[in-house]
């Protein structure tokens, strides 16, 4: 081994040795992070036997508690709920806020408890990120699965992913210093009771903010409309796509070589031209014009998180630095930007005509025949063999310097966008007709999802069914006797009594969870992060991918999606900061809770990016979740599991 070390290197070497102990079943690599299993009990198996197959009882205990949390769940804690809301005559997006989402949040949140007091672990932080993207991006790809171009409203999905790109950015400051105080925890409280108040006045605000778009589409006159022009000239593209493509080489110039004092200028020119980029267009299209468009939208996240960029520079926190880093390599991003323009140029290649085209032919009829003959140019003539496009642009020509023309252009291209509006609510009106049946064709399962558990009842289904109904028995039959069903007559009044008995269950079985999973990642030298974020927090999450997929056959999209995004702020805003502000409020005041892992930050800064790219995908397929929605969430879905490894094992 020496010699090995002398030859590679010490990292080279320190990497090989703990290959070949590991294959060689060592227990060296358990021996480092066996004092990372904090306060739980002893394990039952001492380390011959797990090596000896032992270990496989707890990779069974572990999804074994899955099927628990899934049954409480879904049998008890939510019909509990339902009848709490009702009781306090709660509206309904105030208690899908709060007691609903906390339905199918707390395994997330029990295992942030265990992990803060029990674990002494990031495993909570890093189930609770994990089950972010895991309720965001593979519950929208199931439901997109099962459905049958189920529509979507605009209005649910961008409230709630607005209000969770706030939330994440105040989760960043609260961790960039790796420790959370008790200021932090009460920060985080504070923004949940916001959301509340923001589902309160919900029907308010959409108006309010439907109005603001509306008004965002009416045509633009005078330095409003020369300076979109601008914007959307040739040549400003074209300098934007240099911009980007610059910045790209920079970055991997620094990945190949390191950062130098001219990378860094270059670096702060772009960012520079990105910002100005963004403040001109929210100038010329209005602030909710700019959102509007997916590809600005976008754009803007990325900007957003250059601003972010610029404040970690500031810190001197590892954390920060590695964020910092990892988000200058964000910037290719952009390049899809590239890729956009270049998937609508072949469009308009292939039909022989531009959008500029279409906007001259909307002024031309809509013109008089006295302002056609002012305006009359000689017709040009087309090739049918061209494979270019003739251009007739009035974009950056002498004719849109004419006030009179401005206009005309102005409402054409008002017109075409309403006209593009009505297609895509045709789109989802005929969505939604070919879903109508499934309100009404899954009554009966309804009615049976509303009935009371009997554990004691065979399934209708094959061998299979009855496999699983034979080893959830225990459970089911555990449940039975101590847990009151408020859905029966003679408990309706014991709701309570359900509630409390629920979050029993789902102690125990979350201690037990992440009790076998901390010892599954010693045995296995898998970091508590990586375990929390991949496979609890897809254990976690079971109860809220059942009920979307069960909503969304029954044609209910909106409630699917929100949802989901609903239990990650959840998540986010009580989950996280429960447990931190009992730790540092009562149990240690004074104190902070420490987080060990480096690539937290990134990885929740991470998820910013992937709200942006779920809206802008979901616009993208008109509101409509198609099986093309459902292959492109999976991918982003991958591709983060994928990032979050990497960054831990870096």
């Amino acid at each position: 081994m020496l010699a090995i070390e002398q030859t590679l290197g010490s990292e080279t070497s320190t990497a090989l040795r703990r290959h070949l102990e590991t294959s060689g079943n060592s227990t060296s690599c358990r021996d480092t992070t066996s004092s990372s299993s904090g306060e739980f009990p002893p394990d039952f198996f001492d380390e011959t036997q797990k090596d000896s197959g032992g270990i496989l009882v707890h990779i069974f205990l572990i999804f074994y508690m899955f099927m628990g949390l899934a049954i409480v769940c879904d049998e008890y804690f939510e019909s509990s709920l339902s009848a709490l809301c009702e009781d306090l005559k709660l509206k309904e997006d105030v208690a899908g806020a709060t007691f609903m989402a906390a339905g199918g949040s707390a395994p997330e949140l029990f295992s942030s408890i265990i992990g803060v007091f029990v674990a002494k672990s990031d495993i909570g932080f890093g189930t609770i990120v994990g089950s972010a993207t895991f309720n965001v991006l593979f519950v929208i790809a199931a439901c997109a699965f099962v459905t049958n171009n189920l529509a979507l409203s605009w209005w649910p999905l961008t409230r709630d992913c607005v209000f969770y790109c706030i939330s994440i950015v105040v989760l960043v400051t609260c961790i960039i210093d790796q420790e959370i105080a008790v200021s932090d925890s009460v920060a985080l409280l504070i923004m949940y009771c916001l959301y509340i108040t923001v589902m309160y006045f919900n029907e308010a605000l959409e108006k309010w903010v439907t109005a603001r778009m509306e008004a965002a589409k009416a045509p633009r006159y005078g330095w409003r409309l020369r300076l979109e022009n601008f914007l959307e000239h040739d040549y400003f593209n074209y300098f934007i796509y240099m911009v980007i493509i610059a910045n790209i080489v920079v970055i991997f110039v620094e990945v190949a070589n390191g950062e130098s004092n001219a990378t860094q200028a270059i670096n702060s020119w772009c960012s520079a031209v990105f910002i100005a980029e963004m403040a001109l267009k929210i100038a010329a299209l209005s602030f909710f014009g700019y959102w509007h468009n997916p590809v600005n939208a976008f754009d803007g996240t990325l900007v957003v998180l250059i601003l972010i960029e610029m404040v970690l520079s500031s810190s001197s926190f590892s954390g920060g630095l590695r964020a910092l880093r990892a988000f200058r390599f964000l910037r290719v991003a952009r390049v899809f930007r590239l890729y956009m323009a270049s998937f609508v140029e072949k469009i308009h290649v292939a039909t022989q005509t531009t959008a500029e085209d279409w906007k001259m032919l909307e002024v031309v009829e809509n013109m008089t025949a006295e302002e056609a003959a002012q305006y009359a140019l000689p017709c040009p003539t087309r090739s049918t063999t061209a494979v270019a496009p003739v251009r007739l642009s009035l974009r950056g020509s002498s004719l849109s310097e004419d006030p009179k023309l401005e206009g005309l252009i102005a409402e054409a291209e008002a017109a075409q966008r309403q006209r593009q509006e009505t297609t895509v609510k045709a789109t989802r009106s005929s969505a939604d007709s070919n879903n109508s049946h499934n309100i009404y064709d899954d009554d009966d399962d309804d009615d049976d999802d509303d009935e009371p558990c009997n554990p004691f009842e065979l399934p209708d289904g094959g061998p299979f069914d009855l496999f699983l109904w034979a080893l959830a028995f225990p459970l089911s039959l555990g449940m039975f006797l101590t847990i009151p069903d408020c859905r029966r007559p003679i408990f309706k009044r014991f709701y309570m009594l359900t509630f409390l008995m629920c979050i029993v269950w789902i102690a125990l079985l979350s201690y037990v969870m992440v009790w076998m999973a901390t010892i599954f990642g010693e045995f296995a030298c898998i970091p508590q992060p990586i375990m929390g974020l991949t496979l609890l927090a897809a254990g976690t999450s079971v109860p809220d991918l059942m009920s979307s997929i069960a909503v969304a056959k029954r044609g209910l999209g909106d409630m699917a999606v929100s949802s989901s995004v609903g239990s990650n702020i959840f998540d986010i805003l009580i989950g996280l900061p429960v447990p931190w502000f009992i730790s540092t409020a009562i149990v240690n005041p004074g104190e902070t809770v420490p987080i060990r892992s480096d690539g937290i930050t990134i990885m929740v800064l991470t998820l910013f990016i992937m709200v942006a790219a779920v809206v802008s995908i979901i616009h993208w397929c008109n509101w409509v979740m198609t099986k093309k929605l459902g292959i492109a969430m999976m991918a982003l879905y991958a591709a983060f599991v994928a990032e979050s490894l990497i960054l831990e094992m870096l």
